[in-house]
């Protein structure tokens, strides 16, 4: 099934403002707080490229106290963005994902900003298996996950999740089952959060190609 603006697809990007001190605090240590940012800037700005290529409509769900004028200056690009509302992420996303169903249709994939080379015809496939009916996803290697699709609004799959540990990943499985969805995986990615994550990004032979942005940044850091 293909996917795309006629059947109302779309990708919610969940991302905030990259500054100083606020984002890749994990990184501050090894490369600082500028740079950090620097560097997450660069994600944004190589993810929105991603989006753009897979031809599928996207927004971005932003973080109430932020300011979207500088979030979007940072992508390059004007796009639609939504407020994530307050309460933890499951409750945001659970928030953002029945917004996006009430005035799009479906499917609704959201993607996270930790993964600046994630391949964009893994999102497609995404969405193409969540026009299906069922669910797809994109889990990590740290337990968590980059991308997951839904057919519908499915607000349990978001439910009592512990987030930013190892069992997200195990904790999403249980809830489809709850919820009475298949959840097929497209491929297991990785996030860039530690210094070590910085090396493994740098050696990917296609980042110069995928993601301009970032590899300038890294080689700019002596990581490349």
């Amino acid at each position: 099934m293909t996917v795309g603006p006629r059947n109302l697809s779309r990708i919610l990007l969940v991302a905030k403002s990259p500054r100083p001190g606020r984002v890749k605090t994990r990184l501050i240590p090894s490369i600082g707080p500028e740079e950090a940012a620097t560097l997450a800037g660069a994600f944004l700005s190589d993810l929105a490229a991603t989006l753009d290529a897979t031809g599928i409509p996207w927004s971005v769900a932003l973080p109430d106290d932020d300011d979207p004028a500088d979030l979007l200056q940072r992508m390059g690009r004007e796009v639609p963005w939504l407020r994530q509302g307050p309460g933890d992420l499951g409750s945001r996303l659970a928030r953002i994902t029945a917004a996006a169903f009430a005035a799009h249709g479906g499917p609704v994939a959201v993607l996270g900003s930790d993964h600046p080379n994630v391949p964009g015809a893994w999102l497609r496939r995404c969405l193409e298996i969540a026009a299906g009916d069922r669910a797809a996803w994109i889990p990590t290697e740290d337990g968590g996950y980059a991308c997951l699709a839904l057919p519908r609004d499915l607000p349990g799959m978001f439910a009592d999740v512990p987030w930013s540990t190892a069992n997200v990943a195990a904790i999403t499985r249980n809830r489809a089952r709850a919820c009475g969805v298949h959840l097929e995986t497209i491929g297991t990615w990785y996030d860039v959060d530690r210094p070590e994550d910085l090396h493994r990004l740098a050696a990917d032979p296609a980042l110069g190609e995928h993601c301009p942005a970032t590899a300038r940044v890294l080689e700019r850091l002596g990581f490349r």
